[in-house]
């Protein structure tokens, strides 16, 4: 019996131990999945620590507009999320208005000349659930002139924002006459839980020498899935006990 107790105790070991190990290698490195702010400790309400569920990254080092391999995707987006799927990724996409450029020098998107006003608009994909799902944005914002501006929307498919930092869902930036160039957070809470989110960027240059536009793009969703080691463990633990069980009434 005691031989048969240390043998399913040791079973329980390696299992948690393979399944850490596993769950570990398909997380990627917090460093490159790190907010300035992390919405786990900034936003209001939140769902878990990271990994979150999707966590995208634009950093502009190319066109996120242009056309994909198979046509498919956002170009530019660097992903972390432990929901990332290819299904997800491949409905993702960024999309702008006329005015709304990628300059390829500064690596940077929004609007570079005076007097401009255009849109960009990043859509973005999700899982089927259900509950209220909450929604953080960090980007890097450059605007000059107090008559310029950037705003967040979110829209949503399926859901009503209910909550979030600003005037119902949508947040402004304005410049300075000397140029403003700063980390801005916003978080967003919705319900119900929608199938999908299109975060739209409003840019609005307006005197000499104005400009509008930001050097990067991060966000994350939650709810954040149970963790797959702590799901297996749990498991491995219950079967452990319903066969301690079987036996005792087997004895």
């Amino acid at each position: 019996m005691k031989k048969n107790t240390l043998g399913s105790l040791a079973f329980l070991a390696i299992s948690f131990i393979l399944a850490a190990n596993s769950y570990a290698s398909s997380v990627p490195s917090a460093d490159t999945a790190a907010f300035v702010k992390e919405p786990s400790a900034w936003a209001p309400e939140w769902g878990g620590s990271s990994p979150y569920s999707r966590n995208i990254f634009w950093d502009f080092n190319k066109n996120p507009s242009a056309p994909t391999p198979g046509g498919k995707g956002s170009k530019d987006a660097t992903y972390f999320g432990i929901n990332d799927t290819t299904e997800l990724k491949d409905n993702d996409s960024v999309a702008t208005t006329s005015k709304v450029i990628w300059n390829s020098s500064s690596k940077a998107l929004g609007i570079f000349q005076n007097d401009r006003h255009g849109v960009a608009m990043f859509n973005i994909a999700n899982l089927v659930s259900t509950g209220v799902k909450h929604f953080w944005l960090e980007m890097d914002i450059n605007i000059k002139k107090t008559t310029s501006y950037i705003t967040a929307d979110l829209l949503t498919a399926g859901g009503s924002v209910v909550d979030s930092w600003g005037t119902y869902d949508t947040l402004i930036w304005s410049g300075t006459d000397t140029g403003l160039a700063n980390t801005v957070n916003a978080w967003f809470k919705i319900n119900p839980f929608s199938t999908a989110e299109s975060l739209q960027l409003t840019f609005h240059s307006e005197g000499i020498g104005s400009y509008a536009y930001v050097d990067n793009v991060h966000i994350a969703t939650t709810p954040e899935p149970i963790s797959v080691a702590l799901f297996l463990t749990g498991a491995a633990v219950m079967a452990f006990r319903r066969r301690r069980s079987l036996r005792a009434v087997a004895a």
